[in-house]
């Protein structure tokens, strides 16, 4: 893992435009700007697809899906890795099919960004010893973060075999969200062994406030691609900040919860939602002449439902 994250994140940033990125993330951490680079991606909320000056420096969208990486890659795949390895009992029917012909996790993956839940999966396949194949889809808003999740994929990290579908859901881009990539899996129905949707930190984007269809739409897709395989274990991985239970950004989580619930049977396996603390040491901006920055500590709130009962 630090390997891949050294050539693929570290590198990446550190050569890009022949290091003018590196040189300026440099600069603000060393002159403690870090809210300008907070806003530079917008607390993660960014559009990614879009040019931003900050200063005298224009951002394009590659620069700013970068700047993304070095500020949260780390902290979603450590909260990720995190549940995969402290689970993985309760995880098993879901992630290690014990059908030997099939072999095939459908893992779908909402709010992708640069495919961080598919390296967290193949990480814990390759540490566990596991072997079933990965079929990813990866579903975000951003085109500039779906290119460079498909520049990841094609790392040799994931196994020959691994399938990826990279779908953007926005209207202009697609007629009916909850259609297109049911209609997909469908297709490769045969060889599914077993379903995870994975939601890291998806819950905290404000725009599901906004757009209250998002989340109607979503549920719409969950509740296709369940019902579209009654006989498979099916489970959701959440993850999000930690929040008061009124606080926003776990708010649609709730509501997105009790609204599937209506139509599907939804079970807590860890009796409901876990707040944990976690730290861990950075790669990515490990700065020597900047003591501790590379220390950080991440409040996490967790769960895993299964969705496999399903009231049809």
């Amino acid at each position: 893992m630090v390997n891949f994250i050294n050539e693929q994140i570290v590198n990446k940033i550190g050569t890009y435009n022949n290091g003018q990125l590196k040189n300026c993330l440099f600069k603000l951490q060393k002159g403690r700007q870090y809210l300008a680079i907070r806003e530079i991606i917008n607390g993660g909320q960014a559009d990614f697809d879009t040019d931003y000056l900050c200063g005298d420096v224009l951002y394009t969208p590659e620069m700013r899906v970068l700047i993304y990486c070095y500020q949260n890659f780390e902290q979603h795949l450590a909260t990720k890795l995190f549940i995969l390895e402290n689970h993985t009992e309760l995880l098993h029917q879901y992630l290690n099919s014990q059908d030997q012909t099939l072999h095939n996790t459908l893992f779908i993956d909402i709010g992708c960004g640069p495919l961080t839940g598919g390296i967290a999966l193949a990480h814990y396949y390759c540490e566990n010893m596991l072997n079933p194949l990965i079929t990813y889809v990866g579903i975000d808003k951003s085109e500039a973060m779906l290119r460079f999740a498909q520049e990841l994929s094609r790392d040799s990290y994931f196994a020959d075999g691994d399938r990826f579908l990279l779908f953007n859901p926005m209207p202009e881009r697609s007629q009916d969200f909850s259609l297109m990539p049911s209609n997909y899996i469908n297709s490769i129905s045969a060889s599914i062994s077993s379903i995870v949707f994975n939601f890291s930190y998806f819950f905290a984007s404000p725009s599901l406030s906004t757009h209250p269809e998002y989340l109607h739409n979503l549920i719409d897709f969950v509740y296709r691609v369940c019902t579209g395989f009654p006989s498979k274990p099916c489970c959701l991985l959440f993850q999000n900040p930690q929040s008061s239970s009124s606080h926003w950004i776990n708010k649609q989580w709730y509501e997105f919860i009790r609204i599937l619930s209506t139509s599907l049977e939804v079970t807590s396996l860890l009796g409901g939602e876990q707040d944990l603390n976690i730290n861990y040491s950075s790669i990515i901006r490990d700065y020597r002449d900047l003591p501790n920055w590379n220390n950080r500590e991440i409040k996490l709130r967790y769960d895993i439902i299964d969705l496999s009962c399903c009231n049809v």
